[in-house]
């Protein structure tokens, strides 16, 4: 943070704000999703076992209506909760995309980004080729308040200061596992695919 800028309270006070925003946002959302440490329980993470995520064969290379039928798949896994989101990494997404024709259309919506019935997110900063329906209600954080300091002292001799920001998060999913649904078929909160660049151990 440069004296010029401090100069502008405002405006300093602005661009802090939204740069720490958005690290802790990117932080949180890959943990939310991919996090294994004491902490977090990351939803693809705990996929196998008597866990909350259901893992599906889903090939992204194969013809457009073998996907569709896939992705099908994953939806009757699904526990059918109606904040249900596809969130799908920009790899597998231009992967989709042109293999979308017309027996697609009466299942997805472009404009209003609907899939199978369930909104859908593209997220840049997902593993490769990574597929996931879910219900992220479904998934419990636990957070302490965000704590905030600056220290004009570090970096006095070239007229800067240093913010910092620590926030103390864990989470885990809602779900110890599947359950059994009076028809017999075991449903989830959260379906992922398994042809992806990442796998958990």
């Amino acid at each position: 943070m440069t004296g010029e800028l401090l100069e502008d309270s405002e405006m300093a006070a602005e661009m802090v704000s939204e740069s720490m925003g958005n690290a802790i946002k990117f932080k949180l959302d890959r943990k939310i999703m991919y996090g294994t440490d004491l902490d977090f329980s990351g939803i693809l993470a705990t996929g196998y076992g008597d866990e909350a995520t259901k893992f599906v064969d889903l090939n992204l290379s194969v013809s457009s209506a073998t996907l569709l039928a896939a992705l099908f798949n994953m939806v009757t896994y699904y526990y059918g909760g109606e904040n249900g989101t596809w969130v799908i990494s920009k790899s597998a997404w231009n992967q989709i995309l042109p293999k979308i024709d017309g027996n697609w259309h009466p299942i997805i919506d472009l404009k209003e980004k609907i899939l199978c019935g369930y909104k859908y997110k593209i997220v840049n900063d997902m593993d490769t080729d990574v597929v996931v329906l879910g219900d992220f209600s479904q998934y419990g954080t636990a957070a302490r308040d965000l704590v905030k300091s600056v220290d004009e002292g570090i970096g006095f001799n070239t007229f800067q200061s240093l913010f910092r920001s620590t926030i103390r998060v864990c989470g885990r999913p809602l779900w110890a596992g599947p359950v059994t649904v009076q028809d017999g078929s075991i449903v989830y909160p959260f379906v992922a695919n398994t042809d992806s660049a990442y796998l958990p151990t």
